[in-house]
């Protein structure tokens, strides 16, 4: 990846991470945690995966209320980061907190039977 490519990543994340705990209505997407922004080589394409968090929450629901306010996420991002081309963005639920989660179980399960 092009350090201009990473840069963009990291921008995006920080700015993307703000918008959720700032500017959106539904207070469960400010419980979401960015873990990595990928932007496509031409720049028109970011896949965004995050994990929401939290006891109680729909992630589904989560999901869809963040899929659903792209549009305006992406409205915000081109009047707050001068990028030539704003990507559109694909929110990708992100499960590698879950499954290293599981995994930390499976290690207490099998310290405990010695």
């Amino acid at each position: 990846m092009s350090r201009r490519a990473d840069r963009i990543n990291q921008s995006l994340k920080r700015e993307i991470s703000r918008i959720l705990i700032t500017d959106m209505d539904d207070m469960s997407v400010r419980f979401v945690t960015i873990n990595r922004v990928d932007v496509s080589p031409d720049l028109r394409h970011a896949k965004v995966y995050l994990t929401p968090f939290g006891k109680g929450i729909d992630k589904n629901r989560v999901m869809r209320h963040i899929r659903k306010a792209s549009g305006f996420i992406r409205t915000r991002i081109a009047h707050n980061i001068d990028l030539r081309i704003t990507p559109e963005f694909h929110f990708m639920y992100d499960k590698t907190f879950e499954d290293g989660m599981r995994v930390l179980e499976k290690i207490d399960e099998i310290a405990k039977q010695k």
